[in-house]
């Protein structure tokens, strides 16, 4: 075969592969199918019945959260390190709601509460 065939041919092969690759790149940057990160409900859903037992064997059930701004945690007590460090994030968070005076209390007359949730077997 002549040296100039292959070399034409080796040439449309890379600009294909390169014209292809940089195709796929635009598809793949184009959100799809992503995860919602929050939702705001402006007429908050029903909450379904519930009952759970808390930390001092009472029960916690979904009127516990009446009148209540709640910040939800659901993880593992024996959890060696992701659990830890999302509670000491939560912390952050509501500390730094407190030091900012943007305390749900403070604003609409409702108690702010963390509730973590085990999901330990």
């Amino acid at each position: 075969m002549n040296k100039t065939i292959v070399v034409m041919i080796l040439a449309v092969v890379i600009i294909s592969g390169i014209w292809f690759a940089l195709k796929e790149d635009v598809n793949t940057t184009s959100p799809i199918n992503e995860p919602e990160v929050s939702r705001i409900y402006e007429i908050p859903p029903p909450l379904p019945l519930f009952t759970l037992t808390d930390h001092n064997g009472e029960e916690f059930n979904k009127w516990s959260l009446n009148r209540n701004w709640t910040f939800m945690f659901f993880g593992y007590i024996y959890c060696p390190d992701v659990c830890p460090t999302a509670m000491v994030d939560l912390s952050d968070v509501y500390k730094a709601l407190e030091e900012s005076g943007d305390l749900i209390e403070k604003k609409f007359k409702v108690n702010t509460q963390v509730v973590f949730v085990t999901v330990d077997p």
